[in-house]
């Protein structure tokens, strides 16, 4: 039955979710994700993602007991754990489009230390990462933790009826 494939897939994740998610923001009291598939009265699937605390009394929903912020670690954790993981391509690229949204700065350090050590050379998780972002900030930023790393930076400047106005960084 599909519900059970689905069900094994992602027990499977759980652990890699989990290790991302405590890497990222480490919640002071929901420290466990999991997930399962739930099937609605209409018959149609959906995903039910539950945190739990430490002795696994206390479940909750992070929608709807998460900030912004903690919602998206959770979010970006599961995203990031099925693209590093997945088998069913041989595309070696992740694409983000500001994934930091709500994040304070020390969450924002811990996603791009993740997104270093899933890009480092030789790693069994070596993926090539695509981000684009509007916040200059975190641009910069980028640009100092992935300098050591073969990676580039474009910075748009402007743009008019000639195209876009593209400022190259190299950071090799």
């Amino acid at each position: 039955m599909v519900a059970d494939l689905n069900d094994q897939i992602l027990k499977e994740q759980e652990e890699f979710i989990n290790k991302i998610f405590k890497r990222i923001y480490l919640h002071p009291f929901f420290r466990q994700i999991n997930l399962k598939t739930t099937v609605s009265r209409q018959g149609s699937n959906s995903l039910l993602i539950e945190c739990k605390n430490k002795s696994g009394k206390t479940i909750v929903n992070p929608a709807f007991t998460f900030s912004k912020a903690q919602v998206n670690i959770v979010a970006i954790s599961i995203f990031l754990s099925m693209a590093l993981r997945q088998q069913c391509t041989k595309l070696d690229t992740i694409l983000l489009d500001d994934p930091m949204q709500s994040m304070d700065d020390l969450n924002i350090i811990s996603f791009i230390d993740v997104l270093r050590s899933c890009s480092m050379e030789g790693g069994d998780l070596n993926k090539q990462l695509v981000l684009s972002t509007h916040d200059d900030k975190f641009y910069r930023l980028l640009l100092k933790k992935f300098r050591f790393l073969s990676a580039v930076g474009y910075y748009f400047e402007t743009y008019n009826e000639d195209g876009p106005g593209v400022r190259s960084w190299g950071m090799d």
